[in-house]
């Protein structure tokens, strides 16, 4: 039976673009389809696969935009056979798909329910940075998004959650029930080394909260003695011009320190190496839904450093492989006390092996066609 898979935006680097490479090479899809592909700013795999872009719909994420982008995708017809089985990868706006869309099976894979409607401590952080204006029109969006959403998910035989804590958010937003798959990362026999900078990676994004690593790693130097004063703080990832504002706002908290070294959009062989090299990593992601970083870091036998929330709390074992942080303070803290510390590498490395991308092929096969 053909596989067809849907991802509404295939535009950068990040996990849910290598999880829908995971996907397609797992399942042996047919086609990829997505309504806004840059195949110059996303992984050079997807040259792999046949990419249909179907439809056109913007990145801006205005209400205006969000309407849009909802109507369209709802209104959307697929080249699809009924008797395929359609896999729909989702944020949120994916699931919207299914109303013009049935298959003989049709598969959510969720990484989670939009989160500014279904992630309160995401919600929080967004409305701070807003005036009243947005929260205005933020509940006149949510009222109908929410009763379509719930629609939509109604029409899939199968939801596969990427997380403990999404299967929660799907479950409190009355969206059903789901089974839990989590993401892979490539295994990988790394050396001991240990050089000395912390590394925070992810796209360049408000809810990455790379301010905290930032200000975590000031503090940090600020009590660290002579012998570690050439520590340094990378932070490299994907960068798109959408989020031009916030990049200028790190720099602007990064003062031009020498020691604070912004890396964007980093070939695939230059993170290898970041990772590999590193002293340990700082995740500073607010509420993360399951959060490929850490596991990639534990991969390369790093520790990580990471907000107490989210889906990190499902791979990282606190005073193990990592340290578990509430604040600015806690991370300067640990920070400081991994700073001789490299007895976790086996650890690191044992525990990111549960989380294979081995595992994660054979879980999803057997998922989608039982």
């Amino acid at each position: 039976m053909d596989v067809f898979i849907y991802a509404p935006w295939i535009y950068q680097k990040g996990g849910a673009e290598r999880v829908v490479l995971d996907l397609a090479k797992d399942l042996n899809a047919k086609k990829i389809f997505t309504s806004h592909f840059e195949p110059k700013n996303t992984f050079e795999e997807f040259k792999n696969f046949e990419v249909v872009q179907v439809g056109s719909i913007p990145v801006a994420k205005s209400f205006a935009s969000l309407i849009i982008v909802s109507l369209k995708i709802m209104f959307q017809k697929l080249p699809v056979d009924k008797n395929s089985i359609l896999v729909v990868s989702t944020a949120g706006f994916g699931e919207f798909i299914t109303f013009r869309n049935k298959t003989s099976k049709t598969v959510c894979f969720c990484y989670t329910p939009l989160r500014i409607i279904h992630d309160d401590v995401a919600q929080r952080d967004y409305f701070k940075r807003r005036g009243l204006l947005f929260k205005l029109l933020f509940q006149l969006f949510k009222t109908p998004y929410v009763f379509f959403e719930r629609l939509a998910f109604s029409r899939f035989d199968l939801v596969v959650a990427d997380s403990l804590n999404v299967r929660k958010r799907l479950l409190d937003g009355s969206l059903g029930k789901s089974v839990v798959v989590y993401p892979g990362v490539g295994l990988v026999k790394p050396k001991p080394i240990f050089k000395k900078y912390f590394l925070a990676a992810g796209r360049f994004i408000t809810y990455k909260n790379f301010e905290l690593a930032i200000n975590s790693f000031i503090t940090f130097k600020s009590k660290v003695g002579s012998k570690s004063k050439d520590f340094k703080l990378v932070l490299a990832g994907s960068f798109s011009e959408i989020n031009s504002n916030y990049l200028s706002s790190l720099k602007l908290i990064s003062s031009e320190r020498s020691d604070i070294i912004f890396v964007l959009n980093p070939s695939e062989e230059r993170l290898k190496k970041l990772y590999s090299e590193c002293f340990a990593v700082l995740f500073t992601a607010i509420n993360e839904d399951f959060g490929l970083v850490p596991v990639e870091a534990m991969a390369w036998g790093k520790q990580v450093i990471a907000l107490n929330q989210g889906g990190v709390k499902e791979t990282v074992i606190d005073g193990v492989t990592g340290r578990l942080c509430y604040d600015e303070k806690d991370f300067a803290e640990a920070m400081l006390k991994l700073k001789n510390s490299r007895k976790s590498f086996k650890a690191c490395i044992e525990r990111a092996g549960l989380f294979s991308k081995e595992e994660f092929a054979k879980k999803i096969q057997k998922i989608v066609f039982k």
